[in-house]
């Protein structure tokens, strides 16, 4: 939850920065090196009045996605999901208003405006069999701090104000903010509403002589809503969703080698070749959890290893396919990302702006991975 709130905000500062600033995000402690941290530091819950009185019943809870053309206005609900429609989030992470947003007609959602292009583009939340379990919604504040370093104090105040302005702005329409689902752990926990508050500033002397530090402390305060289920699914909702996270996990590309990532070498994969358990692959990579492992790092740092790991999730969250000729699936990215929206708009048989959007992702990769990889890669990797 701390890291979803500390890398939403993270592009959007570094964008606003010059190219030279480094903006890193978690504890950061500055070796003789400038930079922007970007840090939410703690979470904390209020208690519940009583004991559990308030807490509502669990249900095991489904999540359908669809792809949307800019175009199309209604999502059909598939037959397999029967469960109750709680929220549509539309992108994923924005919720959208029952009533002025859309309407459910029958067990179609009908928007009255059509969401914006993209894979996914709408998301749905449904509510399925009652389970073991409990559901609480409690008020919470994070703790978010603004840090910045540099060799004088004129760059760090500059900084530090760029840096605020942008993150205050940015507060304005945050999505909904959850941890990611796993596999095995029928469990949902979301940030909602949050609203955010300058509550300090401050300027002091580093240790090392040769930076400058300010900073500003924010409260983010919002609902903390929580879900823990435990019983045996239903064959609606939650093993549908297991079932695809398991054919997520069987596509080529999540087994290919971390070699494959702009900037490891040989340091870095005997680094995380000795990790217990071993990270070989861009899946294990993706879905390392550095904190657990940071005191077995030696070669690298733990800033190294969650940059490698965003790499890693970039080159794996790529869009959902349509069906395509098998030519097509064997186009290596590199030819794919050369060509012009127009262009593989025809090849693929599919929208001007699923088009781009797919360029869009393929240049997110593309500075992702090394030149051999781009021009080895295929589609087929991604199916």
């Amino acid at each position: 939850m701390l890291h979803a709130l500390e890398h939403f905000l993270e592009p959007a500062i570094a964008a606003a920065l010059p190219n030279t600033v480094t903006v890193v995000t978690g504890p950061y402690e500055p070796a003789g090196q400038g930079a922007v941290a970007i840090y939410a530091r703690t979470l904390a819950a209020e208690a519940p009045a009583g004991d559990s009185e308030s807490d509502g019943g669990a249900y095991l809870l489904s999540i359908h996605t669809w792809p949307a053309d800019g175009v199309s206005q209604d999502f059909l609900i598939p037959p397999a999901e029967t469960g109750e429609l709680l929220e549509v989030e539309a992108p994923p992470g924005k919720l959208a208003a029952a009533g002025s947003d859309y309407f459910l007609e029958d067990r179609t959602i009908k928007f009255y405006r059509a969401p914006a292009a993209g894979t996914p583009a709408v998301r749905a939340r449904l509510r399925g069999d009652d389970a073991a379990g409990w559901q609480r919604r409690r008020p919470c504040t994070i703790e978010l701090e603004l840090g910045v370093w540099a060799g004088n104090r004129d760059d760090a105040d500059a900084r530090l104000d760029i840096a605020l302005q942008v993150a205050l702005a940015q507060m304005v329409a945050v999505p909904v903010l959850e941890l990611d689902s796993i596999i095995g752990a029928d469990v949902s926990l979301r940030l909602l509403s949050p609203r955010v508050w300058l509550s300090a500033m401050k300027r002091d002397l580093h240790r090392d002589p040769a930076l400058h530090h300010a900073s500003a402390q924010l409260e983010v305060r919002g609902e903390l809503d929580a879900l823990v289920a435990r019983g045996a699914p239903a064959p609606i909702g939650v093993i549908e969703q297991v079932v695809v996270e398991e054919k997520r996990q069987l596509r080529l590309i999540d087994s290919e080698s971390i070699d494959v990532l702009a900037g490891i070498g040989p340091v870095s994969t005997t680094e995380f070749a000795g990790l217990t358990p071993p990270v070989g692959n861009l899946r294990e990579l993706a879905d390392l959890d550095v904190d657990a492992i940071a005191d077995q790092l030696s070669a690298l740092s733990v800033h190294q290893v969650r940059a490698f790991v965003r790499q890693a999730t970039t080159v794996l969250a790529f869009p959902m396919l349509p069906p395509l000729a098998a030519a097509v699936l064997d186009e290596r990215l590199a030819n794919l990302a050369a060509l012009s929206p127009a262009n593989l708009a025809t090849l693929m048989g599919t929208h001007m702006m699923s088009a781009r959007f797919l360029l869009a992702k393929l240049d997110a990769v593309r500075g992702a991975v090394t030149a051999d990889a781009l021009t080895r890669l295929t589609l087929r990797h991604y199916l």
